[in-house]
């Protein structure tokens, strides 16, 4: 059944925290695929076979996928509720990281990467849709802050312990293991499929497709919104295209760094 968002202010108890760190979690796993590939650069390329532009190519499946998806996906946990859209989702990011990890051809290699871009696409918008069914609207804002450090813990995941294991053990078992933890965090979520906030609000109204586009035709028209974007993209994309894959290779390269 889909969730529906509520408006009650008693909502204490350990079961919505227990469900939002989960689906937090699952943000967390996002950011640690994210930079991953950052400490196995050479790894990749000799075990695949791939130069450094095939390398950069395929870092970027991974956002290819993440950026494409973020439209739908919020129209989808509007619809259909987050714990079944994340269950499912990170299902298909475990898949991705198996794939990946098995992988012998950068074509599967590719893949993997997309699968799991497409899969952790819900983990930030999911985990505030849980935020705002579960936890009283006034917690919104502390709620949102706290999804933040869930993803930096993934990210810092992804950078000294994630390169020692690739030294001692390769890239491909953390791979695989990166892939049972997802696998974990999806049958935890089932396991919570049951249990349902404590009160509900009238659900709110199942927008038709077209108005869903109006809607989005009108955010495209306004200015903020391009200011908005182009201020977060001049200081992404620096920060995902060089330290998140190049970063950790150039300060080895030039300054001698293991």
């Amino acid at each position: 059944m889909p969730e529906r968002s509520t408006v009650s202010a008693d909502r204490g108890g350990f079961l919505p925290w227990l469900i939002f760190c989960l689906a937090a979690s699952g943000y967390g796993y996002a950011f640690f695929q994210r930079v991953a590939p950052g400490v196995m650069t050479q790894e990749l390329m000799r075990d695949l076979g791939v130069s450094a532009a095939a390398l950069g190519s395929l870092s970027a499946a991974y956002f290819y996928a993440y950026a494409g998806l973020q439209i739908p996906v919020g129209v989808i946990l509007d619809r259909w509720g987050a714990r079944w859209v994340l269950i499912l989702a990170i299902t298909l990011g475990a898949a991705g990281s198996v794939l990946f990890g098995l992988a012998e051809t950068l074509e599967v290699a590719l893949l993997g990467r997309l699968a799991i871009g497409a899969g952790v696409a819900t983990a930030y918008l999911g985990s505030l849709k849980i935020a705002a069914t579960w936890f009283p609207p006034q917690r919104f804002a502390l709620m949102a802050g706290l999804i933040l450090p869930f993803g930096m813990v993934g990210a810092i995941s992804a950078q000294l312990p994630l390169a020692a294991l690739v030294e001692a053990v390769g890239w491909r078992v953390p791979m695989l293991g990166a892939a049972g933890f997802a696998a974990l965090l999806a049958f935890l979520l089932w396991l919570t499929r049951l249990a349902r906030p404590r009160r509900r609000a009238e659900p709110h109204p199942q927008l038709p497709l077209s108005a869903v586009l109006a809607g989005f035709a009108r955010a495209l028209r306004e200015r903020q919104t391009w200011l908005i974007a182009a201020s977060v993209a001049l200081g992404t994309v620096p920060i995902l295209a060089f330290p998140g894959l190049w970063g950790v290779p150039y300060l080895m390269a030039s300054y001698g760094i293991d």
